[in-house]
């Protein structure tokens, strides 16, 4: 089971990113965002929806209402952490996947423009989150969040 923890991105960039993203592994979408309204809600959910249904997917995703960056560290429990920061130093996302079987979820953060605070990169790596990079460009955070999941998805499935 797959949670993906997009940080809050540019509003025109952020429905097609949601729309990908349900096409891939991530079994719920959680967002860090300020407070929504229920008309975007209601909008990302049915990207996700339509986007399940076109590749064939038997289970939809969930999206849960925003959360505080702080919140989601705190409600990890048993999940594998990882948290996707650009960071030459950090290990690349396939070297860290975790083992098959081991762990029955995995939380991964996506980090918004400009990359994650360093107050967060400490606060999640004192949490158990294990840094992760993809690599030496810089991405998008809609593109990021897309292909950690693919890379995600080929390591453990």
């Amino acid at each position: 089971r797959g949670y993906l923890q997009r940080a809050a991105v540019a509003r025109a960039r952020i429905d097609v990113a949601d729309g990908q993203r349900a096409a891939n592994v991530a079994q719920d979408f959680l967002l860090q965002l300020l407070p929504i309204d229920a008309q975007r809600m209601i909008r990302w959910r049915r990207i996700s929806e339509s986007a399940a249904a076109q590749c064939g997917r038997a289970t939809l995703p969930a999206i849960s209402e925003p959360k505080t960056f702080r919140d989601i560290i705190d409600q990890r429990q048993d999940a594998y952490g990882i948290l996707c920061a650009v960071d030459p130093q950090n290990p690349l996302l396939d070297q860290i996947v975790p083992e098959r079987g081991r762990h029955s979820s995995v939380l991964l953060l996506i980090g918004p423009e400009g990359d994650f605070a360093p107050e967060e990169v400490a606060l999640a790596n004192a949490r158990g989150f294990h840094s992760a990079s993809l690599g030496r460009m810089v991405l998008r955070s809609d593109t990021a969040a897309v292909a950690a999941l693919s890379i995600l998805q080929h390591a453990l499935i």
